[in-house]
């Protein structure tokens, strides 16, 4: 079990700014996007690979907050492919660099 305490200061850590965590049976859910962190032993896992994609979402990249993120990205002139978003590892991309 989640204390009151600790849900109050946990947040989803794709935005950690202002997507806040609810429980949900036995995960954790953020209140932005539904992205859902498993419990295990007592304690949440919010590692974002290991979390469960809302319905209708195939990957990271089609979640609600990582789409609005990149069109904001995109009307700024400063949209970057984020590994995280396409499911490529660094390096993979070709003539990428550090």
């Amino acid at each position: 079990m989640i204390s009151p305490e600790l849900l109050e200061i946990l947040r989803c850590p794709l935005k950690p700014g202002d997507a806040k965590l609810r429980l949900v049976g036995d995960c954790l859910e953020c209140e932005r996007c539904a992205l859902r962190f498993l419990i295990k032993d007592g304690f949440p896992v919010l590692v974002i690979e290991e979390a469960l994609l809302p319905s209708g979402c195939e990957s990271l990249g089609d979640l609600p907050c990582q789409k609005e993120e990149a069109e904001n990205e995109a009307a700024a002139g400063t949209f970057q492919i984020h590994p995280r978003n396409t499911g490529m590892e660094r390096g993979e991309i070709h003539g990428a660099s550090e």
